[in-house]
């Protein structure tokens, strides 16, 4: 089950609109902000598809301010919006991330090779230092540790102050049962809207929840994972969860189990 949920409104209104199937509720956060304003989450219907979401993809808008350092903004439903911070190696992707030589030449690094939907457990990434693309494997430690990784140079964000950056994580989500995981992308574009430096960014996320046919971590608490068995999990479950079309249904999460891994991508 699919769902999709963005259109965050303007922080100056006071309100903040997200399109998901639980009422998880929202959080408004201005980075050098002590306050923080909870908001009641509204669920639109037409937007979604049902509950227990083994894959979501979030979309949204984001300003940035001298005053204001980060704002969620809204225009339509964000999947446009979206778009714009993900790769056009995948479907409807705008960022230019075909114009990046492969690193070292090598075609195993092609954004086809890695397409942002995951399934083949990649994820790509504009080599640091250089107009070269690379795909990375979530078995990396920089997924495993959910390590931040800018790039500079992008096609349409190359100006100076102009920056995108994603993060890549394997997670057994907390309170989730110990044959659960999940893997998680990340790519926020962001781009300059005035002299000032204000900023205004693309944020494009996906991820899964997988249900292993055996226990994989020993403790149902998120941090007790290690990465022996973030590892693990991902050669000997995850590697088998995905064909074609998708995660295969007998590794989807539960109504439960989704639930815990909702929370988990919403704040990640």
């Amino acid at each position: 089950i699919n769902a999709e949920y963005g259109d965050y409104s303007s922080a100056s209104m006071g309100c903040c609109r997200l399109l998901v199937a639980i009422a998880l509720g929202c959080v408004l956060l201005s980075h050098g902000e002590t306050a923080l304003e909870t908001i009641g989450l509204e669920a639109d219907e037409g937007s979604l598809v049902g509950f227990g979401a083994n894959m979501l993809m979030t979309t949204g808008t984001s300003e940035l301010t001298a005053s204001s350092p980060w704002r969620e903004l809204g225009e339509g439903e964000g999947s446009s919006d979206a778009q714009k911070a993900r790769c056009d190696g995948d479907s409807g992707g705008k960022l230019k991330c075909k114009e990046l030589e492969n690193l070292n030449n090598d075609q195993n690094n092609d954004v086809d090779s890695c397409p942002d939907h995951l399934r083949e457990l990649k994820f790509f990434q504009q080599q640091q230092g250089g107009l070269k693309g690379k795909c990375r494997s979530f078995l990396e430690e920089v997924a495993l540790d959910r390590t931040t990784l800018p790039q500079y140079g992008f096609s349409g964000y190359d100006q100076d102050g102009e920056y995108v950056v994603s993060k890549a994580g394997v997670v057994h989500p907390n309170s989730a049962a110990t044959n659960i995981g999940a893997i998680a992308f990340k790519r926020i574009a962001c781009k300059l809207k005035n002299s000032a430096g204000a900023k205004t960014c693309y944020t494009y996320k996906v991820g899964y929840c997988i249900k292993c046919p055996n226990a994989q971590f020993q403790y149902t608490n998120q941090k007790k994972a290690t990465e022996t068995e973030k590892r693990d999990f991902i050669l000997h479950c995850a590697s088998n969860a995905f064909n074609s079309n998708g995660l295969k249904a007998s590794y989807k999460c539960d109504d439960t189990q989704s639930l815990h891994f909702e929370r988990f991508l919403l704040s990640f």
